[in-house]
């Protein structure tokens, strides 16, 4: 089920930006709602304040160097299983080292304790 929803890197990233920007985009800087498109299609450059901003920016994803189905299929396996699912779980299913499964399986509850945006 969760392949067939996101099938590539472009998807993840189109699927964040209509969570984040669906309704228009708005620096959240200065709340100024003109840009220029930045680097990457999911970069924006604020026409005001010349500030950039990414998809990614002040959420679980900020700086991470792994791929972002890597990430989404974690989030995925861990919000979705009813028991507790152990890092060298999640090592071997996602193809990952085991330390980057721990630090993101940290990571996650987290961000949804504090109402940090996943997305």
């Amino acid at each position: 089920m969760f392949g067939k929803w996101f099938q590539d890197s472009e998807s993840y990233y189109l699927y964040l930006m209509e969570l984040e920007w669906g309704k228009g985009f708005s620096f959240s800087q200065c709340v100024h709602d003109k840009y220029y498109k930045g680097k990457t299609y999911y970069y924006r450059k604020c026409r005001k304040c010349g500030n950039s901003g990414s998809i990614t920016a002040n959420s679980v994803f900020h700086g991470m160097k792994m791929q972002i189905l890597k990430a989404f299929h974690m989030i995925f396996r861990l919000t979705a299983k009813k028991k507790d699912m152990s890092t060298t779980g999640l090592k071997s299913e996602v193809d990952v080292q085991q330390k980057t499964a721990w630090l993101f399986k940290q990571k996650v509850p987290v961000a949804m304790k504090q109402s940090i945006k996943i997305s």
